[in-house]
């Protein structure tokens, strides 16, 4: 007992170093500060020099990829479609966006376009608003920084259903946590049993919070994330910028639900922000006191109440996100136009795949086009299917399209491209597309609003016969009944001249000494010639090969 009794011999020790652990706190509260302006100054010069230039691509984790499921889940364009049209290829492309949740949700407006013009017409002059006040935009981007590009945790499943209640029972742990500081009380009565006290409960506490954080883990990171975006919504509402009113206000208004949360959640955010020297104290007096659990009791009631404002914040500053980052785009590719509506032309003027390094233009007007595409193979039928199926989305999306000119109708967006088998279902390449081919049909029965369709090359898993019957009795079908606007590439010269009440267009080649060029310009009327043999030929399949099937065919062709 004697050497309890030493300790407390020299109090004026004692003092010193509780003098000298206060004073390092300050100094690392400092260093922590000052590293926080300078990263906010990074972002600044980051933000200042990236707008309207090529960025980066994003490198999309699995949490992202995750959050974007759920987020873009039931959407009006169905990941077949999404997938034909090379449009996760394409977003990376055009994503100016600050944050992982600007990224899914500028996914999620071109996975559904709206059907009200009015509506694309706000978008088209929010993005004009931004880019008539680009200081503004950057300041707003500068907090959207805050959120970060990086996803840690996988938030979907909480967004989805909050937090289970009946998880854990908050009372043992607020009457742990306050043993500390009861034992440091006891101080002044009794120091030896208060010293014992206080030496067994910080160990417990430490056994405990250890054991308590695996359990509550996963919970704790997604309270950083929701934390992080609630006060960048304040950041942004402190801001009040004079542009996109109706957004700010939307975004405002939710953050107003949630002052008591974000109070909660100030720390978990605080900690996210600290050097690794402040992150280690914190932890420390959090194991001590039982904090991270008492703290997450406190904040899980909270999180259920206000979830769907959570939600709706989330969403609000996602598409926030989106819109700025697609305004920093359109200053960085500036060949687009803004769109015209018709409600039943189409026309295109010089438009181009925006993924193509040196793109051919091409254009077309039709009205209440049932267009037949024909033409050699890699003369440039599937890339121009999917530019139409790209300038639609964008279209429908933000009011523009890649052309020096447009005119658009409103369209449900659906296409059967490119089909695989599926190992997982068992699906051969003919069922899959079936499949896919029969969506589209119940889509179109099923809704009223005129359907853009997009097939490329169909039933190519199945006999030549077969084949050609069911392409035209389901184009017909098709095209026929319901009101619909369709553009169709075939190999098929059959189908070509069958199905008379639809326009042909065609891309073509030129051979000159072994070699086969394309210009990639659509031209009117059928394609005039064929080209797999010549392929056959030139890369070097054996002379007999090419000279039987040349001369000698199992199938022979008829005149078109």
């Amino acid at each position: 007992m004697e050497d309890f009794d030493s300790l407390f011999t020299n109090i004026d020790k004692l003092y010193e170093i509780i003098f000298f652990a206060f004073i390092l706190f300050i100094f690392i509260a400092i260093y922590n500060l000052i590293l926080k302006i300078r990263y906010s100054d990074y972002i600044k010069k980051s933000i200042d020099t990236n707008w309207g230039t090529k960025k980066e691509k994003k490198e999309q984790n699995n949490n992202i990829i995750l959050l974007s499921k759920y987020i873009s889940k039931n959407s009006e364009i169905n990941d077949k479609t999404w997938n034909d049209f090379n449009m996760d290829l394409l977003l990376s492309e055009i994503d100016h966006t600050e944050s992982y949740l600007g990224t899914v949700m500028l996914k999620y407006l071109l996975k559904n376009p709206k059907y009200n013009i009015d509506d694309i017409e706000t978008t088209f002059s929010e993005i004009s608003e931004i880019k008539s006040n680009i200081p503004t935009a950057k300041r707003i981007k500068q907090s959207l920084a805050k959120i970060g590009e990086n996803l840690k945790t996988d938030v979907s499943l909480f967004l989805e259903n909050g937090i289970d209640p009946s998880e854990f029972n908050p009372k043992i742990y607020i009457v742990l946590g306050a043993l500390p500081l009861f034992s440091i009380l006891l101080f002044f009565i009794n120091k030896k049993f208060a010293l014992i006290l206080l030496i067994v409960s910080l160990l417990t506490n430490i056994v405990l919070s250890e054991k308590i954080k695996k359990e509550i883990y996963s919970h704790l990171k997604n309270f950083k994330e929701i934390g992080k975006i609630i006060q960048v919504a304040n950041r942004i509402k402190i801001l009040s910028p004079d542009i996109l009113y109706d957004r700010i206000n939307k975004i405002t208004a939710t953050t107003d639900n949630l002052n008591e949360l974000n109070s909660k959640l100030a720390r978990y955010t605080s900690f996210n922000d600290m050097t690794s020297e402040m992150s280690a104290l914190s932890t420390l007096v959090s194991m001590f006191f039982l904090i991270e659990p008492i703290n997450f009791f406190l904040v899980r009631d909270l999180i259920n109440n206000h979830i769907n404002d959570i939600r709706i914040l989330v969403e609000e500053v996602g598409k926030l996100d989106a819109v700025l980052g697609m305004a920093s785009y359109l200053d960085y590719n500036k060949n687009y136009c803004k769109v015209k509506w018709d409600s039943d032309v189409i026309h295109y003027e010089n438009t181009y795949h925006p993924l193509l390094k040196s793109p051919v233009p091409n254009s077309i007007t039709v009205c209440n086009p049932k267009i037949i595409l024909s033409g050699s193979n890699a003369s440039g039928k599937s890339t121009f299917l999917k530019l139409i199926g790209i300038n639609q989305i964008f279209a429908q999306t933000f009011g523009i399209c890649f052309a020096e000119s447009a005119i658009c109708c409103i369209h449900k967006i659906t296409s059967s491209m490119n089909s695989e088998d599926d190992i997982s279902s068992g699906d051969s390449y003919f069922m899959s597309e079936a499949k896919a081919v029969k969506k589209i049909v119940d889509s179109v029965k099923n809704n009223d609003i005129k359907h853009l369709i997009i097939m490329d090359e169909l039933f190519r898993g199945t006999n030549t016969v077969e084949r050609i019957n069911s392409t035209f009795a389901l184009l017909n079908y098709l095209s026929n009944k319901h009101d619909t606007s369709m553009f169709i590439a075939t190999h098929d010269l059959e189908l070509i001249s069958s199905l008379n009440h639809f326009e042909n267009y065609h891309f073509s080649e030129l051979i000159e000494n072994d070699n086969m060029k394309f210009d990639y310009k659509l031209k009117n009327g059928p394609a005039k010639s064929t080209n797999a043999l010549e392929i056959i030929r030139i890369v070097g399949f054996p002379k007999e090969i090419y000279l039987e099937a040349l001369n000698e065919p199992v199938v022979k062709s008829r005149d078109y």
